[in-house]
């Protein structure tokens, strides 16, 4: 009875561990100058020795889709910073967006179809961990206002030096409404069927 019991203790909590997506940050960190809610903000001279504006993209690697001709992560909540301070959050969803399956990455604003930043890396498969590559690209419409918590943030001048970064199993992001529902009610039909035994002995 007991061996059984744990057993299926055992295959419950191995169900609720593969219900959880695995969390990946995407780090676009560029010296371009913008300003956020009226501040201005300069980024250093050909990225060296300043402080640089940084997006981190928080989201799942169960999101990403990919076909022949391009690969998106659609879904995402997106931090701004500068010189590592935390600034203010994105309002509007972001996505992780490649016309070139990899060998170029944009950061999209979900909502305006605004193109934040991009940068060429390839190839990227949109899921693993990636870093040191080169940022070639604040592309127009880098003009365009970004709707965030505390104002618009305007990229005013775009610079070619930065990097890109992915890494898996972000702290700070957390499970889906789905795979916690499905991870409770395992654990509670768990729970019933134990208390059920313990009565019938």
């Amino acid at each position: 009875m007991k061996i059984k019991l744990f057993s299926l203790i055992a295959f419950g909590l191995f169900c609720g561990s593969i219900a959880y997506a695995t969390p990946i940050e995407y780090i676009f960190t560029n010296a371009s100058s913008f300003t956020l809610n009226g501040v201005s903000y300069t980024g250093p001279y050909l990225g060296l020795g300043g402080d640089e504006l940084t997006f981190t993209m928080q989201s799942d690697t169960d999101d990403v889709i990919s076909s022949p001709f391009n690969m998106t992560n659609p879904v995402g909540t997106t931090t701004v910073s500068f010189g590592g301070t935390l600034l203010a959050t994105l309002t509007d969803p972001t996505g992780l967006f490649s016309p070139t399956q990899g060998y170029q990455i944009d950061l999209i604003d979900e909502t305006n179809g605004h193109l934040i930043i991009g940068t060429n890396v390839g190839p990227y498969d949109g899921i693993s961990n990636v870093s040191g590559t080169l940022i070639l690209d604040g592309s127009p419409p880098y003009f365009s206002s970004i709707d965030t918590s505390i104002g618009p943030l305007v990229i005013t001048e775009s610079a070619y030096q930065g990097s890109f970064r992915a890494v898996l199993g972000a702290p700070s992001t957390v499970p889906e409404p789905s795979s916690a529902l499905l991870l409770g009610t395992g654990a509670l039909g768990l729970a019933l069927l134990f208390g059920r035994r313990l009565f019938a002995n």
